[in-house]
């Protein structure tokens, strides 16, 4: 079973502005194979940019052990808007080297 949680900020910059987005995200999750872990991932999301917009954060993801160092990961977030009208979908992979 995996229960844990992620808080991250993220900033973009480009010709029409830049803004930043910061979110606290928590996952309960269960091991479907050997070295494979499907979970479940909810949270708050905050854009700071013009006009300020809050999010309800709703996804999940899988998470594959190629080692006991080293995991790859894909997750898929959908923010439902709290405040303003602009709905987002996350779609990211990564790699996590644990110690």
């Amino acid at each position: 079973m995996l229960v844990g949680a992620e808080v991250s900020v993220e900033g973009l910059g480009g010709g029409s502005g830049s803004t930043s987005y910061a979110k606290a995200i928590g996952r309960g999750g269960v091991l479907v194979g050997d070295n494979t872990l499907l979970y479940g991932a909810a949270g708050y999301g905050i854009d700071t940019g013009t006009p300020d917009e809050t999010d309800v954060l709703a996804g999940g993801g899988l998470e594959y052990a190629l080692t006991n160092g080293v995991s790859l990961r894909a997750q898929y977030l959908h923010a439902f808007p709290a405040t303003g009208a602009d709905p987002k979908d996350e779609v990211t992979l990564g790699a996590q080297f644990h110690f």
